[in-house]
């Protein structure tokens, strides 16, 4: 986070090419802030329409997995992930079960306990 003396800085230069007539080249400065903006502006706009392939189950079986294979003590293979909504994933396997919330600063981590099925 900036500082007050940094902040201050940054709102004195910015009011300071609001108040310029020219640039250093020449051109009038609210055309280049208005050609800035609007260019700013257009790509945001597009990368807005844009669609990420986001899966969050995919992603915890190809991350988060590893965390239960560990706790688990069972192969990857062997292991059935669901997810309970949220960021929360079941995961069940070689006669045990637990669930797992992630990604956060952790990565995923269990919040129940390791129980054993039938």
């Amino acid at each position: 986070m900036p500082s007050n003396y940094e902040f201050g800085l940054k709102v004195n230069t910015i009011y300071y090419i609001f108040h310029l007539a020219e640039d250093l080249k020449g051109k009038p400065v609210k055309k280049t802030l208005n050609t800035v903006l609007t260019t700013l502006a257009a790509s945001l706009s597009i990368q807005g329409c844009s669609t990420v392939d986001y899966d969050p189950l995919v992603y915890f079986q190809q991350v988060g997995i590893g965390v239960a294979v560990y706790e688990l003590e069972c192969a990857k293979d062997k292991l059935d992930v669901v997810s309970l909504g949220g960021a929360s994933y079941g995961v069940m396997g070689c006669g045990k079960k637990a669930i797992y919330v992630g990604p956060g600063e952790s990565g995923f981590v269990r919040t129940s306990d390791i129980k054993i099925i039938k």
